[in-house]
């Protein structure tokens, strides 16, 4: 899955959540409206069917008094209330539209107030004529049992109505209760989704990132890879990518390597050959030779010596990137190793008129004699190339505790600030025309930075322009060795 399907996935079910979660409210609000409705209508029923109770006792007392009184105005209000009726009753069968059992028993009073008009009617009649006041009050006992049967009926409705509005009531707070309960239960249920599906996703991505910085960090160290990170996203194709730009790297530096022991086999052989050629011409010893080609017999001696040095550069360098850099730690006297690295260079000072100067520290590191004295050699012949006919060079040792500084100081021409910072790079030269006036290689430096780095030590500078330059370099401290 993609990065960016993976995205809208992480909003799609929280999403699809809350939509499900609106839709449940949906619904019980739907069932909380359709409860306030019947409950709303079970109320209109019980009122109107009372109204109409009422309105027959009504139509029954102005028919009694117009029988007692023969006040023709009762008789139009009995009349009245007679025509209206069957208006009030219709918006009763309205009201309980939807409940079967109050149609059912409606019925029954439309057909008692249908007979409860007809015996009015007839005591009317009864009243009017003054020949059947026997009948008449027989009318009226039919009309009070008439009445109370209704009321009943209407009783036993407004009872129904009432029970059920007491149910409808109960049921709206259980509703309300449960729309409470699930919008609490959603909102935590949704966070908690997005919070997991958020942490899934992130804690997918991360470890799947780490498994990426790792590697890079692995691939410095060359070492073996963590197991390729799963999917089909974007961060697998970057690994996927990553692996085989290592593979392709791996296999140029192994042909390095194979170029390298070509060197080093099938160059450094042929070249000690001609340079042991040239020092029995140099000497006499294979015939003789002018004064012009003494001089060119020494200067293609120095062009051979400059190929060797540069020869052992490459295998250090390449021995240094690979880890294969072997190093054999002792208690060394820096004093000692201040000696050969003199030894080794005096003739080139000589050369130049340069006193290099050394006091005697008595201190020891833990560290390869062999290596460090290449250290100081290459630190020296640096400074010597640098520094003007006739000046000095001054080797110090100092004592900090854990850990020895070495340094070696000249009086040449500085290094300017703005190349300080890149000076151990490989190839670094301070000026482009040292590297043919001075016949260096640019790899000294960085050949000094990784010996000592391997000691566990580090390497720096101190210089400003026209006042000389101090190389200096930690070595961890030792006791002598007896």
């Amino acid at each position: 899955m993609r990065i960016a399907q993976k995205g809208l996935l992480l909003v799609a079910v929280p999403l699809l959540f809350e939509l499900a979660f609106v839709g449940a409210l949906v619904y019980l609000l739907r069932q909380a409206e359709d409860q306030t409705i019947k409950l709303m209508q079970a109320r209109n029923v019980i009122v109107r069917t009372d109204a109409l109770a009422r309105k027959m006792q009504n139509a029954a007392l102005a028919m009694a008094g117009y029988a007692v009184t023969n006040d023709r105005n009762t008789l139009t209000t009995c009349q009245a209330i007679l025509d209206q009726l069957p208006s009030d009753f219709a918006k009763v069968e309205e009201a309980a539209r939807g409940n079967q059992q109050e149609i059912d028993v409606l019925k029954q009073v439309a057909n008692q107030i249908e007979h409860y008009g007809s015996l009015l009617k007839e005591i009317r009649v009864a009243i009017e004529t003054r020949d059947h006041l026997d009948v008449s009050e027989e009318l009226f006992k039919q009309v009070r049992e008439s009445s109370v049967e209704v009321n009943n009926m209407v009783q036993s409705i407004s009872k129904a109505d009432k029970a059920l509005e007491k149910d409808l009531l109960i049921q709206q707070v259980r509703t309300r209760n449960t729309v409470v309960s699930i919008l609490a239960a959603g909102v935590m249920a949704n966070i908690f989704i997005a919070v997991w599906l958020a942490y899934f996703y992130s804690r997918n991505f991360v470890d799947r990132l780490r498994i990426l910085k790792t590697n890079s960090e692995l691939f410095g160290k060359r070492q073996d890879f963590l197991p390729a990170v799963g999917g089909n996203d974007e961060i697998s194709e970057v690994d996927h990518t990553f692996r085989e730009m290592a593979e392709t790297v791996k296999q140029l530096e192994q042909r390095k390597r194979e170029f390298v022991s070509m060197i080093s086999h099938d160059l450094r052989s042929p070249l000690m050959s001609i340079e042991m050629t040239l020092a029995l011409f140099n000497e006499g010893l294979l015939g003789q030779v002018n004064s012009n080609g003494q001089k060119r017999l020494t200067a293609a001696r120095n062009n051979i010596g400059r190929l060797m040095n540069l020869i052992r550069e490459l295998i250090d360098v390449e021995a240094m990137e690979t880890g294969n850099l072997n190093l054999e730690l002792t208690s060394s006297c820096i004093d000692d190793i201040f000696q050969y690295s003199f030894q080794s260079i005096q003739s080139l000072a000589e050369n130049k008129n340069i006193a290099i100067e050394f006091k005697e520290s008595n201190l020891y590191v833990n560290a390869d004699a062999d290596r460090i004295v290449q250290v100081v050699t290459n630190l020296c012949s640096n400074a010597i190339k640098f520094s003007p006919d006739g000046s000095k060079i001054t080797l110090l040792a100092k004592d900090e505790g854990e850990w020895a500084r070495i340094s070696v100081q000249d009086q040449g021409r500085g290094i300017p600030e703005a190349l300080q910072a890149n000076i151990f790079d490989r190839f670094k030269q301070v000026e482009k025309a040292d590297r043919t006036e001075k016949q260096g290689s640019g790899l000294g430096l960085a050949i000094c930075k990784s010996i000592v780095e391997a000691h566990g030590g580090t390497i720096g500078l101190i210089s400003k322009e026209n006042e000389g330059t101090e190389f200096w370099f930690t070595l961890p401290s030792s006791e002598p060795a007896f």
